[in-house]
């Protein structure tokens, strides 16, 4: 048996969205199977609606920069370092992808996607936000295998806290084949249930499935840097995080390191008391947050290895995507590390975070390993040839 997944990977510099393609490859490939994960870009999207997506308008952007000149004059300074950052870390995500991940000697394209179906006998579509309605393309719901393929989803997020009448029906329509449905919180297995009608099982994040020690078989042991310092990890970062993270910093004499640019070009991750890396690789970014003392982020998967890493650190809110709370709030009431998710104002504050204990990680770690039978197991049976009856 010969199975292919579709996921947020393929060119993708999204590390969370890279490390858990490799970790879903790797948990199937112990069990025996042979897979690969499909090169699909990820560069076709468009919002789940009634309406029709049209494109925006430039004169936004024309707008943004003249009304922030502080912004467009740093941007311009810091071009050539923005630009090289990004062409690194392209090359380093690449060679990672090469190294660790197996993939399919075809590019695939929505035009020729249909083709995979003579090289695969199952199709497996997540983990991460492949069923996001913002994000919507068919694709990731397997439009493409014929009937006589098997389809399962794994670790599927909606990235949504609910789904309008429209996209409840269209989902309805596009799983409805499916031979086994899993997701990664528990929310969205509620509204595939009462909104949608399917029947879906809560799964881990494939990064969760592997051990710490499977983890550091991958990585060297030399350390980032022998400073001791605050991991910080912002995809919307903002003056008001990164005040907090300074004051944090200060107060325990600690160095404050983070990758810079993770969504586009920002002046926070610009000043003296801010240290970039040079190697930007997936590998990297697990060794920062192993070698952290502690670690402030707003991202799922950073928040994943400082778990897996029993690691102290907060995470903060987004303002932008609101689906991040659902997601964070899941991952965290598995843990019982809710007080960790700073997502209030009389939270987000040092003398909250100041004031709570070291997180406790035995219980957390039986409730890890529950959870992770049980990913496997819904993995075994899925794959079976009974299946799920």
């Amino acid at each position: 048996m010969k199975i292919g997944i579709i996921t947020h990977f393929y060119k993708s510099i999204n590390y969370g969205g890279v490390l858990q393609a490799f970790a879903l490859c790797k948990v199937l490939t112990d069990m025996g199977y042979n897979v690969e994960q499909l090169r699909y870009p990820i560069n076709v999207f468009g919002k789940m609606s009634e309406e029709i997506n049209t494109s925006t308008t430039k004169m936004s952007s024309v707008f943004f920069h003249i009304s922030r000149p502080y912004y467009t004059c740093t941007r311009i300074i810091y071009n050539k370092k923005y630009n090289n950052k990004i062409s690194t870390r392209r090359k380093s995500f690449g060679r990672f992808s090469q190294d660790f991940v197996p993939m399919s000697t075809t590019d695939y394209s929505e035009v020729d996607l249909s083709f995979a179906n003579s090289e695969f006998d199952v199709f497996i579509t997540g983990s991460d936000q492949v069923w996001n309605p913002d994000w919507y393309n068919p694709a990731y719901f397997l439009s493409f295998a014929k009937e006589n393929k098997r389809k399962i989803s794994y670790a599927a997020s909606l990235g949504k806290s609910q789904l309008t009448k429209f996209q409840a029906k269209k989902f309805y329509e596009l799983l409805s084949d499916f031979s086994a449905i899993s997701v990664r919180e528990k929310n969205a297995e509620v509204i595939l249930k009462t909104s949608v009608g399917l029947n879906a099982t809560t799964v881990l994040d494939p990064t969760l499935l592997l051990k710490k020690e499977e983890w550091d078989s991958i990585l060297d042991q030399e350390r980032v840097t022998e400073e001791k310092f605050i991991f910080c990890y912002f995809l919307e970062p903002s003056t008001l995080k990164m005040q907090l993270v300074k004051e944090y910093a200060k107060e325990k004499a600690l160095s404050i390191y983070t990758i810079p640019f993770l969504n586009g070009f920002n002046t926070t991750d610009i000043g003296h008391r801010i240290k970039w890396i040079n190697d930007e690789s997936p590998l990297s970014f697990i060794k920062l947050i192993r070698d952290a003392q502690i670690i402030f982020t707003d991202s799922f998967h950073a928040t994943v290895f400082s778990e897996i890493y029993h690691k102290e650190f907060f995470v903060l809110p987004r303002s932008k995507q609101k689906g991040m709370s659902s997601r964070v709030s899941n991952l965290l009431s598995v843990f019982g590390h809710s007080a960790r998710f700073c997502d209030t104002d009389e939270k987000c504050n040092y003398g909250y975070i100041s004031s709570l204990e070291l997180p406790e990680n035995q219980e957390a770690d039986l409730k890890l390993l529950d959870m992770r039978r049980n990913s496997v197991e819904f993995l075994k049976v899925a794959l079976s040839e009974e299946g799920f009856t």
